[in-house]
């Protein structure tokens, strides 16, 4: 009942906002409501025009609205898309990384896609014309270098592969993480093992006095034990499924025709282990010799291509664009907006049973 009447609630939002709004002063006759995750959707009945509203501070409803403009043969050109202005979800505490504008962002991506949809900004009742964000680096560490570095050989002393995105120092293990760095009430830092926040948390509540080495020699063997094709279903093999691609492919590059490659933060971070993004890596074309970004994905994601467009943007515009996924996974309407692109970008899919797949390479 209560998503039943956000919905409405975003319906009738999206109508005054075309209404009333500089997007044509009126209502078109015949106007056709269309579902949209976190906002609403409406067309013209000729499907010239579309309007889609993101109101939930995700930047995963520009993929959204582009799927949605594909399904409902919609020109790119005609496609306007309103985002409220709120910062994108993600991080909030020290040690978490950045937050992001969702609006900027969403305007950014757009403008990857060749014709690219309009993007406005919402604020209230008023509209403006919005402009791209910056691309958001990667972020320099926030602990001081010396820790850093010893964090960084205390992890891969321990058997998990330490990564630096967005400021923040993980450890992990098959693309899981299994530690990470965090700041110290004194104002120092320390290495805190787990996966996740609330399993780092319960950890040192139930065990204060456990040796950090100790406690990170026991998260890596619990990981490493249920992290591998057909075990039984388990968080650790169930988690963070596209940063797992992402670890055999760096370790495997030949797999997906690179010379090398290294892991990439995604523009946007995430705080939560359940929440599936994008896993990217850099490196080089063993064809070409020219750089190649790889984006990482499993299971449906609607804003796979639009992140994919913003890594390479963020971190190698002249890149050639690989998104890699199981097959099955490689849905029509990927494969769609990966060839809309301004710079079209390359789909492949990798064995159902990748894990086992590529870790007998």
């Amino acid at each position: 009942m209560a998503d039943e009447r956000l919905g409405s609630l975003r319906r009738a939002k999206l109508k005054a906002l075309v209404r009333d709004g500089r997007l044509g002063g009126t209502l078109p006759e015949g106007a056709v409501d269309g579902a949209l995750p976190g906002g609403a959707a409406m067309r013209s009945a000729d499907s010239a025009r579309g309007w889609v509203l993101v109101d939930d501070g995700a930047v995963a409803g520009l993929g959204a609205a582009l799927a949605w403009s594909v399904r409902e043969r919609l020109p790119r050109a005609g496609l306007e898309v309103l985002v409220e202005t709120a910062p994108a979800r993600s991080a909030s505490r020290p040690g978490d990384g950045p937050r992001v504008d969702a609006a900027a962002v969403v305007a950014r991506r757009a403008a990857e896609f060749a014709p690219a949809p309009t993007v406005w900004a919402v604020a209230g009742t008023e509209l403006r014309p919005i402009v791209a964000g910056d691309a958001v680096a990667a972020g320099e560490p926030e602990l001081p270098p010396g820790d850093l570095d010893r964090f960084a050989a205390e992890l891969a002393r321990h058997g998990a592969d330490p990564i630096v995105e967005h400021g923040v120092l993980r450890g992990e293990v098959l693309g899981l993480e299994v530690a990470r760095a965090v700041p110290e009430t004194n104002g120092g830092w320390r290495l805190a093992a787990g996966v996740g926040r609330h399993d780092r948390d319960a950890r040192e509540q139930l065990r204060p006095d456990q040796p950090p080495g100790d406690a990170l020699d026991e998260v890596v063997a619990l990981v490493r034990q249920w992290r591998r094709p057909g075990g039984l279903r388990h968080p650790a093999n169930t988690l963070s499924r596209e940063r797992w691609l992402r670890s055999l492919l760096v370790a495997a590059p030949e797999r997906v025709g690179a010379r090398s490659l290294a892991p990439l933060p995604v523009p946007v971070p995430t705080t939560d282990l359940r929440d599936a993004t994008p896993a990217a890596a850099l490196g080089t074309s063993a064809s070409t010799g020219g750089p190649l970004v790889v984006v990482c994905s499993v299971g449906v994601d609607l804003d796979l291509v639009p992140t994919a467009a913003d890594v390479r943007l963020l971190h190698a515009p002249d890149a050639e664009l690989l998104v890699v996924l199981p097959e099955g996974d490689d849905l029509p309407v990927t494969r769609t907006l990966a060839a809309a692109l301004a710079r079209p970008a390359q789909v492949l899919a990798v064995p159902r049973d990748w894990q086992a797949a590529l870790a007998a390479e």
